[in-house]
């Protein structure tokens, strides 16, 4: 974590701010990152967003544009996915009416989404996990790693309730988890966590180290499956 004493991070003005954390000790925060991994993306996953799936399923595709700079389907999805967050965080008063709609917020969004750069797949087991890169943690709980995992076999659960305006769907398969690899209050330390389907926030115990590998390494063992004996990692 950086405090604004010794903080090299400069919050961006309308979209990120300096507020008080555990013992008073000041972080920056980051309404757009942090509701976005913690509250639309793990709705979108439970809900079976057909987007977030075709994102899933052909991460190098060429998408959309901001203002001219292509993107790849990830960053394409990811850049949908914070507009709409950006939208909910105008509504909860999180920054300035209006703040969206110009080139400031464009840079910003551009900002983000550039740090977004692959989905990694393996499949473990009976278990797929796609796992996201999310832009780099500056705010407490603020996400280095989110796996998307899902069960290989369909299941015939029943649509989940479709409420806040998402396009009906047959959900993720039953048994699917959403686990995060969070920023905590101890530099060189993260925290496993999962978010449930209702929005729980479960800790699973903190870790050193924040790199991809380390992060499947627990993810395999929260899941109970095997690594694959060919898995290659960047």
């Amino acid at each position: 974590m950086k405090t604004t004493s010794d903080m090299s991070y400069v919050p961006l003005a309308a979209f990120e701010s300096v507020i008080a954390g555990p013992n008073s000790v000041p972080y920056v925060d980051r309404p757009m990152v942090r509701m976005g991994e913690h509250h639309v993306l793990r709705e979108q996953f439970f809900r079976g967003n057909p987007q977030l799936t075709n994102m899933l399923d052909d991460p190098g595709r060429i998408g959309h544009t901001i203002d001219g700079h292509p993107m790849t389907s990830v960053q394409d999805c990811f850049a949908r996915y914070f507009s709409r967050v950006a939208d909910l965080c105008e509504s909860k008063g999180a920054w300035p009416a209006g703040s969206t709609r110009g080139t400031a917020f464009r840079d910003y969004l551009r900002t983000l989404t550039a740090q977004i750069p692959a989905v990694y797949t393996v499949q473990a087991g009976a278990v797929r996990i796609d796992v996201l890169t999310m832009p780099t943690p500056v705010g407490l709980t603020e996400c280095h790693f989110i796996a998307l995992c899902r069960p290989l076999v369909p299941s015939a659960a029943p649509p989940f309730d479709t409420a806040g305006g998402l396009s009906p769907t047959l959900g993720a398969p039953a048994g699917s988890r959403f686990v995060t690899l969070e920023k905590t209050v101890t530099a060189g330390m993260a925290c496993l966590c999962e978010w449930t389907q209702q929005g729980t926030h479960e800790n699973r115990g903190t870790m050193p180290g924040s790199t991809l590998p380390q992060f499947l390494s627990r993810v395999f063992q929260l899941l109970g499956v095997q690594a694959p004996a060919d898995l290659q990692l960047p």
